[in-house]
């Protein structure tokens, strides 16, 4: 090969290493978030270009230069006005792609400011009501930078959500004396989500309570029935621990641990909620009224 074709082919190496050089360092983007964007010239700026800044706490001021080049996630926000560049360009953030836009006309050396994200915060969920099939809550939450838009709630642990624009909500269609594991978190107008509430809430059983008070002991213990049931169904179900029972055969008399109460008019009285007791001067025998 004679000197001048060797000089070409030199010349020619040069330029292609020149070139991928260029293509590695400007034009092929990292893998990281924080990444330039095609700008009015459709130069690329390497990330080696770009002073990450991260304020060190929620509205402090001061911030710190990260070596990381990569956007650290929702708990930063992209600060328009303090991100600038030394020669001209401009910088905004693209929320789709969730990346730095560099407008320039020229190589540029430019300055990322995010600042820390004051985020959405549930303090507290109450609940308002508790049925045999329904659970009702209220979410008490701490807006952040932005407001909150909408809530999610989920009754299975968080496998799935329905989405409200209510902090007030009501699970429905649930099953009686059921344990559900409710699941609640908020998210703010900027797409940034709280933290996730947790609770345990067991549904009623469906059934009515009432409570009898022992006149020897003075211990008041609650008791459960089916809606509508009467003493005499109840005396003989599975409701009944023992403490109740009839010495009057075909009569009804009702007993509470050993002791005559004030329920004998008659074995179909349907039960309510109230406070029964026996007592000390009704004698242990049974009444003049039948069973109707």
């Amino acid at each position: 090969m004679s000197l001048k074709k060797k000089s070409i082919f030199l010349v020619i190496s040069l330029i292609v290493f020149i070139v991928l050089v260029i293509c590695y360092l400007f034009i092929i983007p990292s893998n990281g978030n924080v990444i330039i964007e095609s700008g009015k010239s459709n130069q690329f700026v390497s990330t080696s270009a770009l002073t990450m800044m991260y304020e060190t706490e929620v509205d402090s001021g001061e911030y710190q230069i990260s070596a990381n080049n990569t956007w650290l996630g929702d708990e930063y926000i992209f600060n328009e006005t303090l991100s600038k560049c030394e020669n001209g360009g401009t910088l905004f953030w693209n929320n789709d792609t969730k990346r730095v836009v560099m407008q320039t006309n020229a190589s540029d050396k430019c300055y990322v400011y995010f600042d820390k994200y004051n985020m959405p915060y549930i303090s507290n969920v109450e609940v308002l009501e508790v049925t045999d099939n329904s659970i009702t809550v209220t979410v008490n939450a701490i807006e952040g930078d932005a407001d909150i838009t909408t809530y999610y709630y989920s009754s299975n642990g968080g496998n799935t959500y329905v989405m409200s624009n209510s902090n007030t909500y009501a699970f429905t269609g649930l099953d009686a004396d059921t344990n559900y594991n409710i699941n609640i978190y908020a998210l703010d107008n900027n797409g940034r989500e709280s933290n996730i509430y947790d609770l345990d809430i067991v549904t009623d059983s469906g059934l009515l309570s009432f409570t009898f008070t022992d006149y020897v002991s003075g211990e008041t213990t609650t008791y459960y029935a089916e809606e509508g049931m009467t003493w005499w169904d109840f005396i003989n179900s599975d409701y009944n621990d023992g403490s109740f029972s009839t010495n009057c055969g075909d009569e009804f008399q009702m007993m509470y641990k050993g002791r005559l109460t004030n329920i004998y008019s008659t074995a179909s009285e349907v039960i309510t909620s109230r406070n029964y007791s026996n007592y000390a001067g009704f004698p242990e025998r049974c009444g003049d009224v039948s069973i109707s």
